[in-house]
């Protein structure tokens, strides 16, 4: 879509790009300000306040990338929302390519493996976990600190609710508005339905798409599921854990490689699993840096308290066929050459872009290793898998050489050093079970 084209069919143009953390930020643009210079130079931002530089850094531009672009269902006025290129200044003012633009570090990442010669794409399948709630309120005003949250939904079959069916699942509706405007949007689905947890637990399973689409999918996902959720005056939520003793919500993501040819090279028929050399090789690489990738899958201080027993959750550096609880997971029922593998640690506090970079890199150097998963000492099997966000930090520290050559060697601490400032700052605050427990001592 030309500049012409989108003066002639919109009144705004709505650019959109990912925080350091995985937000979405946006600037809106009246389609009669357009002109080939925005589409060239871009718009300036402040980056200080999407955390990609400091205040002396911050002046960076968006340049519109309407490949990646979609007609708004939400707004008044008819706007096209377009991904940009984050891009910085050298000398005398030229454009040079952000470091740490996310869709730059995926591109980044998928131009290693195809110069690897290992295949030519990766392919991605995100499952979007959420709770849906009527309201919810909170403060953190130290004299009245408290959330509070409503669901129509009621406690059925003793709150396990996996495929609960009208009219005890009360968002059905809902969920099949969010995807007839993904689909219409270009945003594949293949089902929706209620997940375990009750009250108003939901997922979205999209389909496979490419890496770079499948992390855009993902974004327009969280942002379409959220406006839909405030049209019928409801509240969605990515936390991974919002509830005690409620399943927590995860983002797992379904894996494989393919050729030139767009045909999976994980598949052999040769052994029980059905998996290739190279795809063994990719889970050995994902489960030898685990504990490193966790500081960018599972990046906020909440999402640890998914990742406990009894829920279905990911609590071991394990993968196995049907097995719910490993870190990786072979799915059983699909068809053999359409094998994958699914990574169920993940959840949607993630960067998406930052998250299946790194993962990929993961798997490339298991491949280029050679690392067996089946070799316990290979992937340092008895190391206990991290329980709170400054574990995974510590763990990236140390273990990122496998990042480095696409994130950059600065990287591991900017990303450490922003996650365990906002690790502490939740960790100061009482919690209800603590006052509580502690009250009356």
């Amino acid at each position: 879509m030309d500049i012409k084209s989108i003066k002639a069919n919109y009144e705004f143009l709505d650019l959109l790009i990912v925080d350091l953390f995985g937000k979405l930020r946006h600037v809106t643009l009246p389609a009669s300000y357009l002109s080939e210079e925005t589409f060239e130079r871009g718009v300036g931002f402040d980056a200080s306040n999407t955390m990609f530089a400091t205040l002396s850094q911050s002046d960076l531009v968006i340049v519109p990338d309407v490949s990646a672009s979609f007609e708004s269902p939400f707004t008044k006025y008819k706007t096209l929302l377009s991904f940009g290129h984050i891009f910085g200044f050298e000398e005398m003012g030229t454009l040079r390519p952000f470091q740490l633009d996310p869709r730059l570090i995926l591109k980044k990442s998928i131009s290693i493996l195809k110069d690897s010669g290992i295949a030519d794409e990766l392919m991605v399948l995100p499952e979007l976990e959420f709770f849906v709630f009527d309201n919810i309120s909170y403060s953190l005003n130290p004299l009245n600190s408290y959330y509070s949250i409503l669901s129509s939904e009621t406690e059925v079959q003793n709150g396990r609710a996996y495929h609960l069916i009208p009219p005890y699942d009360k968002l059905m509706d809902l969920r099949s508005k969010i995807v007839k405007i993904l689909e219409g949007i270009g945003v594949n689905v293949k089902y929706h339905h209620h997940e375990v947890g009750i009250p108003a637990q939901c997922e979205i399973e999209l389909n496979f798409e490419e890496a770079l689409k499948a992390a855009d999918d993902i974004e327009i996902a969280k942002y379409i599921i959220k406006n839909c959720a405030a049209s019928f005056d409801m509240t969605a939520t990515f936390m991974p854990k919002p509830l005690y003793g409620i399943p927590g919500s995860g983002m797992h993501m379904h894996l494989y490689l393919v050729n030139e040819n767009k045909e999976s090279i994980f598949y052999d028929s040769s052994n029980d699993l059905h998996l290739s050399k190279i795809a063994l090789h990719f889970i050995g690489g994902i489960l030898l840096h685990l504990f490193s990738l966790m500081a960018l899958t599972n990046s906020s201080l909440n999402s640890y308290k998914r990742l406990v027993p009894g829920f279905e959750a990911p609590t071991s550096k394990s993968f196995g066929k049907s097995d719910r609880t490993s870190s990786i997971r072979i799915p059983g029922y699909t068809k053999l050459k359409a094998t994958r593998i699914e990574f169920r640690t993940p959840d949607a506090t993630c960067n998406p872009y930052y998250a299946i970079s790194a993962i990929l890199l993961a798997g490339i150097d298991g491949i280029q290793k050679e690392i067996d998963p089946f070799n316990g000492e290979a992937i340092n099997i008895s190391a206990p898998i991290p329980k709170t966000l400054d574990e995974a930090l510590e763990a990236l520290k140390a273990d990122n050489s496998y990042l480095t050559d696409v994130f950059g060697k600065e990287f591991p601490s900017i990303w450490a050093d922003y996650k365990l400032k906002e690790e502490e700052r939740c960790k100061l605050f009482p919690t209800p079970a603590e006052v509580a427990t502690y009250f009356d001592y």
